[in-house]
């Protein structure tokens, strides 16, 4: 039997290849949906008359599919019922979130929602593949506690910022150093990213990491939050149930952080927003910097001028919708979101009462949320806490009664500042040079001949990257010094081998962590610096001690695997670099190419050595490990590997290799997913050979991975793209194509 025509509403960076791979399972079907769908009129009066352009809002049919045949059993699946708002909260279940449903609708066309297959395809789309939330609630040093799904968003929204963050990616020639730059100091962001990896570890099969609700969810229900914890079970709760509540107690503050927080963190960007007077703003979230989610006003009369705009607002869309309340009118209106607005409010003056008492009244259905920080005689309800934030009492039963008993999770103020602030900043799309880690960088310039480890170091400390040994080279010469009994491997996973054998087991972290930081600092460094950056809240009086406890774990179990009295740092002074002539260590051959091919005006020469250094970098710097150490200088080589496989795929298109060019710039779209950069000279390169299709193949692929990330292909790449397809008798000649920068 076959079902009729579906129809599907276009989101931003979807393309037909990948709706007919998530919505008909085949992406060759791609063509079916186009014929369906040519010259039909879509919003705006314009009509599908390409295939490969296709913008948000539109409705597209779909071609009938198989529908399965019933189990033998006879049973028939059931279709989930319309998200509906619980008056109560409920305790999470342990499964991971609902499927996506279509709610029932008057009028509105049936329209299906995007789906992950039930295949082994691997997912196009961030929000596709839920991670679990049903972990324990994470508990931080300062005994503040949140949700797992709380952690697991940060976590997820600081990594998704880093990756957008790489689109920006601008081309400039190889050279080789790294930042010396270090990254601020969040110890809250590294507790919560602890925890996440802990309860729903990232094992690299999916293209980004998903967030813990899907896209579809936080647009529909971005006030649905994880609130307290029963024991280890998460209390969850629809946040517009709570408007018209007081809370009462000494911990209202941190309960009042975390609902901010864990709101703005779950709800897409503009499916959210926060209304505070300049005062709480100042109480709850000191030295929060100004930013969009979080309005503020001077007074509580000008809250509620604000919060009558947006009832006025709100009640009009509804009505031209004809929408009931928020959760028709989101269901049926997906491309046009409605953020749940969050009002808090401390007390009231007595003659601005009954105004309140009337905004509050049908404030849910308008998706606005009101709710007082301190006893009020207008609220319509009551949580009363104590110290450790354990409801006492809760107002009425029928709403809220679930609560009691429960333990409301909160935050400090400097948490929930720190928590923010980094969610704004992921939210940003520079170019990963205006990252805000760079700010302090000091980048540092190879030198040419690396002084010995008797040498004192320098003032201004220099590169001072030892010679690199043939073991870890592809084409290391046969000239070089002999392979060096202690190998390390630092692009990819941390790796450590003495005499070829590897080092598997023993090697305690904080062994690994102070040998992989001298390694990045062959120049040398004090006992000081080391501790400082690796354990920054060492005790003055400890430093000494814990450097070299660190240091004898690291020696003694390099000399149980074999190593002798081999010495893995030689002191000079009061630095201690690492020993070049015993350790062979892929960064610093990584660094030794990009020399090379710096200096040198031979082109052969400097092909030779980047393809030495694209072949050495395995992968991003000590992938795993998770130190505020670590990110600048991941980052950073991130960036010097993508400029060096880009200028190596220019030096083998000059000297007449096609081929191995496209083969290098292959290689960039699948070390950076995002940069379009490669796109774009991997599209140049097909059209000059020829070969219009593959230039086609490249534009799919980078709409499909961008989608990920809900970003937009950049003009200037679509209009390379138009260039390079257009009408052969006004296509541009390969020569005359100007790329981008």
């Amino acid at each position: 039997p076959t079902a009729a025509p579906a129809t599907y509403l276009v989101r931003r960076g979807d393309t037909l290849w990948g709706i007919a791979e998530r919505e008909l399972g085949d992406p060759l079907r791609w063509s079916e949906i186009f014929q369906l769908n040519e010259d039909r009129a879509q919003p705006g009066g314009v009509t599908l008359t390409d295939p490969h352009w296709i913008d948000p809002g539109w409705t597209l049919l779909l071609p009938a599919t198989i529908t399965p045949e019933p189990s033998p059993s006879g049973s028939v699946a059931r279709p989930a019922p319309s998200p509906t708002t619980l008056p109560v909260p409920t305790t999470v279940p342990p499964s991971t979130s609902p499927p996506a449903t279509t709610p029932a609708s008057t009028g509105a066309p049936a329209t299906t929602t995007p789906t992950e297959p039930s295949t082994t395809t691997a997912p196009h789309r961030v929000d596709t593949a839920p991670v679990d939330r049903s972990g324990e609630p994470v508990r931080l040093p300062s005994g503040s506690v949140v949700a797992g799904s709380f952690a697991a968003g940060v976590a997820a929204t600081i990594a998704i910022g880093r990756l957008r963050r790489r689109h920006a990616y601008r081309y400039r020639p190889p050279k080789p150093g790294r930042t010396l730059a270090t990254e601020p100091a969040r110890p809250t962001i590294h507790h919560l990213r602890q925890a996440a990896t802990a309860t729903a570890p990232f094992d690299g099969s999916r293209p980004v990491p998903a967030m813990p609700v899907g896209e579809e969810e936080r647009i529909a229900e971005p006030g649905r939050l994880d609130v307290a914890s029963r024991g280890d079970e998460v209390v969850t709760i629809e946040l517009a149930d709570l408007s018209g509540v007081a809370l009462d107690g000494p911990g209202v503050d941190d309960i009042a952080r975390a609902l901010v927080a864990a709101l703005l963190v779950r709800a897409e960007p503009g499916a959210a927003e926060v209304l505070l007077t300049d005062d709480l703003a100042g109480r709850l979230l000191p030295g929060l910097a100004p930013d969009r989610a979080v309005r503020r006003v001077a007074t509580t009369d000008q809250a509620a001028r604000a919060v009558e705009s947006e009832r006025v607002a709100r009640s009009r869309r509804f009505d031209a919708a004809g929408a009931a309340d928020a959760a028709q009118f989101r269901a049926e209106n997906p491309e046009n979101p409605l953020p749940l607005l969050l009002v808090l409010l401390d007390a009231l003056p007595a003659e601005s009462l009954g105004r309140w008492a009337a905004l509050v009244a049908g404030a849910p259905r308008l998706a606005i949320a009101v709710i007082f920080l301190a006893p009020s005689p207008i609220a319509t309800g009551q949580l009363r806490v104590d110290a450790g934030r354990r409801v006492l009492d809760a107002t009425p039963v029928d709403r809220v009664g679930a609560l009691l008993g429960t333990q409301l999770f909160g935050l400090r103020a400097d948490e929930a500042t720190e928590v923010l602030a980094a969610v704004a900043e992921a939210a940003g799309e520079g170019d990963l040079d205006e990252d805000v880690f760079a700010t302090n960088a000091t980048v540092v310039p190879l030198r040419a001949d690396g002084p010995s480890t008797d040498d004192p170091p320098t003032e201004n400390p220099s590169e001072s990257w030892p010679e690199p040994s043939p073991s870890l080279s592809p084409n290391g010469s046969g000239d070089r010094q002999a392979e060096r009994p202690i190998t390390v491997r630092m692009f990819g996973h941390f790796e450590v081998a003495v005499h070829g054998q590897a080092v598997v087991t023993g090697l305690r972290s904080r062994a690994r962590d102070v040998f992989a930081w001298c390694l990045l600092h062959p120049e040398g460094a004090t006992s000081d610096e080391a501790v400082d950056a690796l354990w920054p809240d060492t005790a003055p009086g400890r430093v000494h001690g814990q450097f070299w406890r660190s240091f004898s774990d690291l020696r003694a179990r390099l000399r149980e695997a074999g190593g002798g009295d081999l010495e893995v740092l030689a002191k000079a002074g009061e630095h201690y670099r690492p020993c070049g002539s015993e350790i062979a260590c892929d960064l610093w051959e990584f660094q030794a190419a990009l020399g090379e091919a710096a200096r040198t005006d031979d082109p052969e020469v400097a092909r030779a050595a980047l393809r030495r250094a694209v072949e050495v970098y395995r992968g991003d710097l000590l992938v795993g490990t998770d130190r505020p150490w670590i990110e600048p200088v991941r980052q950073d080589l991130h960036r010097r590997s993508l400029d060096a496989h880009l200028r190596l795929a220019e030096l083998e298109e000059q000297t007449g290799r096609p081929d191995a060019a496209a083969e290098v710039l292959e290689q960039a779209v699948a070390r950076d997913r995002y940069a379009e950069k490669p796109y774009r000279r991997l599209m140049v390169l097909h059209a000059a050979h020829g070969d219009p299709g593959a230039v086609t193949d490249v534009w799919r692929l980078l709409q499909g991975r961008l989608g990920e990330l809900d970003l937009d292909v950049e003009a200037a790449t679509a209009n390379l793209y138009r260039q390079l397809t257009a009408d052969p008798e006004r296509r541009p000649t390969p020569d005359r194509v100007r790329l981008p920068r």
